[in-house]
Order: C-alpha cells, then sequence, then structure tokens
C-alpha cells in the first residue's frame, strides 16, 4: 500500500517530466533559460525530498521530539508543500 508521501512522489516525477517534455518539444531551451533553473530547483528541492521522506528519514526537528520543544514536521505538511510546488512548477512552464 502507498503512503501519501510516496503518491505525492509520483504525481511530483509525472509533473516534472511532463513539464521538461513540453519544454523541449516547444521552447528553446538552454543552459541559461529559466526553465531549466526551475527545473533543477524543483528537482532538487522538492523531487530529492519526497524521496527521501519516502524512505523514512527524520523530518525538521525530529530530534527534538523528547525535549519537549517542537512538533516534528508531519507527512502532511510535507504532501501540502509538494503539491503547491508542483502547480507553480506548472504555472511556469505553462
Amino acid at each position: 500500500m502507498l503512503t501519501e508521501v510516496q503518491i505525492a512522489l509520483l504525481v511530483d516525477v509525472f509533473v516534472v517530466l511532463a513539464c521538461l517534455g513540453l519544454l523541449v518539444l516547444f521552447s528553446r531551451l538552454a543552459h541559461s533559460h529559466p526553465a531549466v533553473l526551475y527545473l533543477t530547483f524543483h528537482f532538487y528541492v522538492v523531487t530529492m525530498r519526497l524521496v527521501g521522506v519516502s524512505l523514512e528519514t527524520q523530518t525538521l526537528f525530529t530530534r527534538f521530539i523528547k525535549l519537549g520543544f517542537y512538533l516534528p514536521v508531519t507527512d502532511n505538511e510535507i504532501v501540502r508543500a509538494a503539491v503547491v510546488a508542483d502547480i507553480a512548477l506548472i504555472v511556469m512552464t505553462v
């Protein structure tokens, strides 16, 4: 059974590949084109973090739970942030 984070990862990979495909087909990409920078940033920050979280790595403030100072970032918050980032990538592609 897939978790919410794994579903968000699958959707994110699909969105990244679809945006990359559309940009390759319909634009003149170069190393300095803003779309290349957006895709690279999105892949590095969002997609790779979703991969890490789906492999059950620690999230922000997880080690401080025992001290009672902070609550860790929940999976729902990570999924919500990934969806917003995917929407932003789609808007920038269009």
